[in-house]
C-alpha cells in the first residue's frame, strides 16, 4: 500500500553503498572479536556452538550499526540488551496457538489479538526494545553536533535528507515518495530491524561455516580469494567485500540450501489473474522456498553444496524465481 511505499522509500537511503561505508569500522571491531573467540577454540581444540559465536556477533553489530549502542554481547552474555534480544526469540515457539494464527492467519488474527491486547512476542522483550528506540529518538533530537552513524540517526534524518543523495544512492529507486517518519515509524521500523536482522544473519553465518567445515576444497579456495583481496588492506571495507565474489558464491548456495524462513506468505490485495491461474482480492498465496530450492529439475543434487551454481554464467542461465 502507499503507507508502505513512503516509509521504505524514505528508509532505503539508509542502505546505500555511502552509508554502509561509513559503519564499516564498527563492524570491523565486532569481526575482531568474534575472530579472537574462533581462535580460542582453535587452539585448544575445544568444540563449541557456531551459532552461540555467530549470534553474539550479529547481536553486537546490530547493536552499533542500528542503534549507536556498544553492548559487547560476546564477552558479556548478561547485558540487558543481549538478554533481551534473545528472549525476542527465545520464547518463540510455533506450538504457541497465538503465533501459529499470527503467522497462518494474519489478517484475520491482527485485529483479534489487538482486540484483547496480545503480543505475540514476548511483552517485555517488545517493551524493551520500544523504550530503547524512544529514548535513542530523544537523545539524537536534541544533540546537533557529535552525530552518530546508525540506522536510528538515519531514521531521525530522514525527512531532513536532500535530494544530492540521489547521486550516491542512485541504486535505490523505490516507489512512493519521502515523508517525514513519525514516532511509531521509527520506533517500529527499529524493532523491526533488530527482529529481521538478529536470527536471519546469525544462521546464515553458521550454516556457511558449517558447510566450510564439510566441504574442504571451497574453504581453502574462500580463504585464498580473502587473503589475495586483503594482501594489502588492514580494514575490510565496503569495496573489499564487493571484490570477494567466490564467498558470496558460497554465501548464496548456504542460503539455497538452509534459507531462513522454509515458506513467506501474502495477501492479494486486488484480484489478480497469472496466466491461467485467478487469485482473487484477500487471497493469501504460499511460496514454498525450501521446495523450490530443492526441486532436482532446478538444482541437480540439491543437497550438494555446490558454490558454482551461482557463478555469473549459472546464474543468467537460471530463472530468476529459482532462488529466493
Amino acid at each position: 500500500n502507499e503507507d508502505w511505499k513512503n516509509v521504505r522509500s524514505t528508509l532505503s537511503p539508509a542502505f546505500s553503498g555511502g552509508k554502509l561505508r561509513l559503519m564499516a569500522e564498527a563492524i570491523n571491531s565486532c569481526a575482531d572479536l568474534l575472530v579472537q573467540n574462533a581462535g580460542k577454540f582453535a587452539e585448544t581444540g575445544e568444540s563449541f556452538d557456531t551459532k552461540q559465536l555467530t549470534g553474539a556477533f550479529t547481536m553486537d553489530v546490530i547493536a552499533r550499526t542500528a542503534f549507536g549502542t556498544e553492548v559487547d554481547s560476546q564477552r558479556n552474555p548478561q547485558d540487558p540488551f543481549v538478554v533481551n534480544g534473545r528472549k525476542a526469540f527465545g520464547d518463540i515457539s510455533f506450538a504457541n496457538p497465538v503465533l501459529l494464527l499470527f503467522f497462518m492467519f494474519p489478517t484475520i488474527a491482527k485485529p483479534i489479538l489487538e482486540m484483547f491486547n496480545i503480543d505475540p512476542f514476548p511483552r517485555d522483550a517488545s517493551s524493551f526494545f520500544y523504550g530503547i528506540c524512544d529514548q535513542l529518538i530523544h537523545i539524537r533530537r536534541q544533540r546537533d553536533g557529535n552525530r552518530r552513524v546508525d540506522f536510528i540517526q538515519l531514521m531521525v534524518d530522514a525527512h531532513k535528507m536532500a535530494d544530492e543523495e540521489a547521486e550516491t544512492e542512485a541504486d535505490h529507486k523505490p516507489h512512493g515518495q519521502k515523508h517525514a517518519l513519525t514516532r511509531d515509524d521509527i520506533v517500529a521500523n527499529g524493532f523491526l530491524f533488530f527482529v529481521a536482522g538478529y536470527e536471519t544473519t546469525a544462521g546464515t553465518m553458521a550454516f556457511t561455516l558449517y558447510n566450510f567445515a564439510l566441504n574442504q576444497e571451497a574453504q581453502d579456495k574462500a580463504r585464498e580469494e580473502v587473503n589475495n583481496i586483503m594482501e594489502d588492506r588492514d580494514l575490510v571495507d565496503y569495496e573489499a567485500v564487493q571484490q570477494m565474489s567466490y564467498l558470496e558464491m558460497c554465501i548464496m548456495e548456504t542460503l539455497r540450501m538452509y534459507p531462513p524462513v522454509p515458506a513467506v506468505s501474502r495477501t492479494a490485495s486486488e484480484d489478480v489473474q497469472i496466466h491461467w491461474v485467478n487469485i482473487p482480492k484477500d487471497m493469501v498465496v504460499m511460496v514454498p522456498i525450501l521446495a523450490i530450492h530443492y526441486d532436482p529439475e532446478r538444482w541437480p543434487e540439491p543437497k550438494k553444496f555446490i558454490p558454482e551454481r551461482f557463478t555469473k554464467e549459472a546464474r543468467e542461465k537460471r530463472d530468476l524465481y529459482d532462488w529466493l
